[in-house]
């Protein structure tokens, strides 16, 4: 009982500061809820609406910040923000009821495939090590835009890129039973893949199968790989 009653009284509390926020700033704050751990500036501007409303965004984060919905660190890139789970809860119970929990996850999704997709090319480039950390960094907001595309079909595209961005990251981290994971979800997504996507995505799973010591399936799937 006195578990629900602190329940309770934390949740009137949440509400009773949302209700004191301008409306701008209550959208901003159900947008956060899709971001899982702690998250960038440039994260934040791209699920609300971009660089066009980047000076609304940042003022708005500002404002929650100084208000405590929003917590403010000291990251190795640079300041990232995180919000408490309660607080996450309630944003995310604000966006299902107005229907916009799909509209916040694809601006969430599409950010992370392309943060992926830029990774997967400086993962080759001197900043190796620097690009590394931040996908270390960004793991639990690009496995859950993974978990969450994989439920969505109609953006296998982003999908793809997703997975295509991270292949050299779970080689390079030796990752591989996280790799073997991924990509075992990932079957009938590279199935129905173009041939450049195939390569790229079949040759990671033959890396990913070769250090699990599945060495047939490895030889299979490198070979498909040299197919496409």
């Amino acid at each position: 009982a006195g578990a629900t009653q602190r329940h309770g009284s934390l949740r009137e509390a949440i509400e009773w500061s949302y209700e004191l926020l301008e409306p701008a700033e209550r959208e901003l704050l159900d947008y956060f809820g899709v971001f899982f751990g702690t998250w960038s500036l440039d994260a934040a501007l791209a699920v609300a609406g971009g660089q066009a409303k980047a000076g609304a965004t940042l003022n708005g984060l500002q404002s929650l910040v100084q208000k405590s919905l929003v917590i403010v660190e000291r990251g190795p890139g640079g300041l990232r923000y995180r919000l408490l789970e309660s607080v996450r809860a309630f944003a995310c119970a604000r966006l299902d009821a107005m229907d916009r929990t799909d509209q916040a996850r694809l601006l969430h999704a599409r950010y992370f495939g392309r943060l992926a997709a830029t990774a997967g090319e400086k993962l080759l480039e001197d900043d190796q090590v620097i690009w590394m950390d931040h996908l270390d960094l960004e793991w639990p907001n690009l496995r859950a835009a993974w978990e969450w595309l994989l439920t969505r079909p109609v953006h296998c595209a982003h999908a793809v890129e997703l997975l295509v961005g991270l292949r050299w990251h779970f080689w390079i981290r030796g990752k591989y039973t996280e790799a073997m994971q991924w990509y075992s979800e990932a079957e009938e997504l590279i199935e129905e893949c173009g041939a450049p996507d195939q390569a790229r995505l079949f040759n990671g799973y033959a890396i990913a199968l070769l250090h699990a010591r599945r060495l047939e399936n490895a030889l299979l799937h490198a070979g498909r790989a040299a197919a496409c």
